[in-house]
C-alpha cells in the first residue's frame, strides 16, 4: 500500500482551491516509488498481444524515438519476464537484447514472414487478425476515428484500450490509464477540468469509465552504453543542463533559458554552463543564446548515453497535463542517477516520491533558479540525497510495476472467467 503524503504537493499546485480539495482524497494503492515488493510469484503465465496505432507503429518499426513509442516498447520488453508477449500477433520474448530492449530488425523480419505465411490483416489496417487466443490485447490508440474502429474489431473479451477519450469505449471497455492520478481524475469526473495536451481528446461532460487498468510506465535500465561524443569536451563546458522533449506551446524552454541566464553568466568563467536541448520537434530559434546547444532527432540507440552526460535535467512541462501525465525522461534520469528539477505534480510524485527535494512551484522562476544553484554548489548535500533516493527507486521500481500489472491482470482474468 502507498504511504505517501500528497497533501503538500497538492497544496503547491497552481490550480483552483476547490480542485485542491477534490484531489486530497487521492492515493496510489498500486505503486509507491519508496516501497519494495517481494519477488512476484507467477500463478499463470498470461499470453498478451500489443496492438499499436499506425503512427506509433511507424516509429517503432523505424526505430524513431517518440514518447508513446518508448512507453509501449518498455512495457512489452518488461512484461516478457512474466508473460508470453506478442507484438501485432508475432512472438517477441526471444527478441529482447541485453538492455531489455526489443530487436527492431528481428521484429520486422518476423512481421514480414507472418504476412508471407498467409496471415491476414484487418481490412484497411496493417494489423494482423489474431491467429491465436490471447488472455489480453493491449491497444495503444489515438484520437482518430480509424483507431477507435480498429479497437472495436478486436476480440471483445480480452481487449484493453489506451486512455484517449471515446464515449462509447469508455462506457463499455477496460480503459488503460498511464498514471494512477489520471485514473482517479477520470473516475471522479475531474479530468475535464484540466487542460488537454491535444492528443487525448478530453472534453466537457465526459462519462466515467466503468473499468480501468493502470498501464504504468516502466523504467529503462541500460547495461551496455554505446560510444557517443563527449559533450563537455565538445562544448568546452564543465556543467550541462538538459532539457528533453519537443519544443512547442506546451513547454517553457524560452522561459527557463531566461531564468537561468543570470546563473549562466555568474559561472561563465568557472563552469561555462551549457544548456543541451534534445528534441525532435523544435518550433523556435535559439541562435541568440551562445550557451544553448541543440540535438535534433537523436538516434534512439544514442539517447541514454547522451543523457548520461548531463549534470541536471530540467522538466519544462507547464500545462495541466503534467499534473496527471506520465513522463519517460523522469524515469530515464532516475535510472541514470541524473538529478531532475521538476514542477510540483502528483504524477511526478508517483515517480520521484512526494518528498522529492527538487520539486519547484510551476511558473515560479525564483524556486527554479534556487534549485539549480543548489545543484551547482552541491548545497545541503543535495546531490548525494537525490542520487541515494534514485538508487533505491531504481532497485525496486520495475519489480513494483510488474507486480501492479500482474495483480490487475489476475483480477481481470478471474472476472472474465466468471462470465464465461
Amino acid at each position: 500500500m502507498n504511504s505517501q503524503n500528497y497533501s503538500q504537493i497538492i497544496q503547491n499546485l497552481n490550480i483552483d482551491e476547490g480542485l485542491k480539495t477534490d484531489l486530497l482524497g487521492y492515493k496510489n494503492d498500486l505503486l509507491d516509488p519508496n516501497s519494495h515488493t517481494e519477488r512476484l510469484q507467477i500463478k499463470k503465465k498470461f499470453k498478451i498481444n500489443f496492438i499499436i496505432n499506425t503512427y506509433t507503429c511507424y516509429n517503432l518499426i523505424n526505430d524513431k524515438r517518440k514518447g508513446n513509442t518508448e512507453n509501449e516498447i518498455n512495457v512489452m520488453c518488461q512484461l516478457t519476464k512474466i508473460c508470453d508477449v506478442y507484438y501485432n500477433d508475432v512472438y517477441i520474448n526471444d527478441l529482447i537484447d541485453n538492455n531489455n530492449y526489443i530487436k527492431i530488425n528481428k521484429v520486422n523480419e518476423r512481421l514480414k514472414k507472418h504476412k508471407l505465411d498467409g496471415n491476414k490483416y484487418y481490412e484497411g489496417y496493417e494489423i494482423f487478425i489474431p491467429t491465436t487466443k490471447y488472455d489480453f490485447i493491449f491497444f495503444r490508440g489515438d484520437k482518430k476515428e480509424a483507431s477507435m474502429k480498429l479497437f472495436k474489431l478486436l476480440p471483445e473479451q480480452s481487449r484493453i484500450f489506451s486512455h484517449n477519450y471515446d464515449e462509447d469505449i469508455w462506457k463499455n471497455e477496460v480503459i488503460g490509464f498511464q498514471t494512477s492520478i489520471n485514473s482517479y481524475l477520470a473516475k471522479n469526473k475531474l479530468l475535464q477540468k484540466f487542460e488537454d495536451d491535444k492528443t487525448l481528446s478530453f472534453k466537457q461532460d465526459m462519462v466515467v469509465p466503468e473499468n480501468t487498468f493502470l498501464r504504468f510506465q516502466f523504467m529503462k535500465i541500460i547495461n551496455e552504453f554505446v560510444q557517443v561524443d563527449d559533450l563537455k569536451e565538445k562544448l568546452n563546458s564543465k556543467f550541462l543542463i538538459g532539457a528533453i522533449g519537443n519544443i512547442n506551446e506546451y513547454t517553457s524552454i524560452s522561459n527557463f533559458i531566461e531564468t537561468f541566464e543570470e546563473l549562466i553568466n555568474k559561472y561563465r568563467d568557472t563552469l561555462n554552463i551549457k544548456i543541451v536541448i534534445i528534441a525532435n520537434e523544435i518550433t523556435e530559434s535559439f541562435d541568440k543564446y551562445d550557451y544553448v546547444h541543440l540535438i535534433k532527432n537523436l538516434p534512439n540507440s544514442e539517447y541514454m548515453s547522451t543523457v548520461k552526460q548531463l549534470d541536471v535535467l530540467v522538466n519544462t512541462w507547464t500545462i495541466d497535463q503534467c499534473i496527471y501525465g506520465g513522463c519517460n525522461k523522469n524515469l530515464d534520469c532516475i535510472s541514470l542517477g541524473i538529478p531532475v528539477i521538476s514542477p510540483f505534480s502528483i504524477s511526478f510524485a508517483d515517480q520521484f516520491g512526494a518528498d522529492y527535494p527538487l520539486f519547484y512551484q510551476n511558473h515560479d522562476s525564483s524556486s527554479l533558479k534556487n534549485s539549480l544553484e543548489k545543484i551547482i554548489n552541491e548545497q545541503d548535500g543535495i546531490l548525494n540525497e537525490v542520487k541515494s533516493k534514485f538508487k533505491i527507486i531504481k532497485a525496486n521500481y520495475n519489480n513494483n510495476v510488474l507486480n501492479a500489472y500482474y495483480s490487475q491482470m489476475m483480477t481481470l482474468y478471474k472476472t472474465k472467467d466468471d462470465t464465461l
